[in-house]
Order: C-alpha cells, then sequence, then structure tokens
C-alpha cells in the first residue's frame, strides 16, 4: 500500500493526503509512504535548526546497512513540523544514529505501520 503523511504526532489517518514531497527540498506538503504486509514507515520529528540535516538509522546492531534520510519542513494542519521520514522499512527493529554513529533512539517498525519518534532537542551531539 502506499500512502501519504502528514504530521505534527498526528496519527497516521490524519497524516494522509495525497500529494507528494516537493523534491527541491522546501516546505513539503507530505511524503509518499510506501507501507504494507512486511514494510513500515518512520517518522523522526527534528528541531527547525537540522533541517538540511540527515538523520541515519540502522537495523539494531547492523551499522552496514545505514541509510539515511533528511530533515525538511512539512506542512501541515496545524502549521510547520520538521521531520526526516524513512517511507519503506522491512519488519525489524532499528537505531537512530548519532553523528559518532552511536545508537540514541531503539524503534521497532512494524509492517503497515508508521513509527514516530519524537527527537525535538534530543539528537544533537
Amino acid at each position: 500500500m502506499t500512502s501519504t503523511m502528514q504530521s505534527e504526532a498526528a496519527t497516521p489517518d490524519e497524516m494522509l493526503e495525497g500529494r507528494a514531497p516537493d523534491p527541491g527540498g522546501g516546505v513539503s506538503s507530505g511524503a509518499v509512504l510506501d507501507i504494507g504486509d512486511d514494510t513500515g514507515a518512520l517518522v523522526i520529528y527534528a528541531d527547525e535548526h537540522m533541517v538540511g540535516d540527515e538523520i541515519e538509522i540502522c537495523p539494531t546492531g547492523n551499522l552496514s546497512q545505514r541509510e539515511h534520510n533528511v530533515v525538511r519542513a512539512r506542512r501541515t494542519q496545524t502549521g510547520l513540523v520538521y521531520a526526516a521520514v524513512f517511507p519503506a522499512l522491512l519488519n525489524g527493529d532499528y537505531s537512530v544514529l548519532t553523528r559518532d554513529l552511536l545508537p540514541s533512539h531503539q524503534v521497532s517498525v512494524l509492517g503497515g505501520h508508521v513509527a514516530e519518534i519524537d527527537s525535538r532537542s534530543r539528537l544533537r551531539n
């Protein structure tokens, strides 16, 4: 299932809107999520000063399979929110990594669901 999200700590149903992200990296109206069966998504909320920064994650204990996404300003029904979105992750446990590649947060991703981490004011090194 492919869906789009909008959020400010909103429920996944409140995030659905049907518009794709701004490929230019500016304020985005949403993000396309590819979830279902054994694939879920992860949204990491961040502070405004992190716009343009990359957040890295990996399956817990497996730094060789790191992936990253950029924090972008995203327009929601309640205003702007700043977040990195990982739109398609296989079921499993993931670590959010600091700039020094140390785990800062742990999260479980389940197929068909959107996991969320509110890291505002906490992802700094």
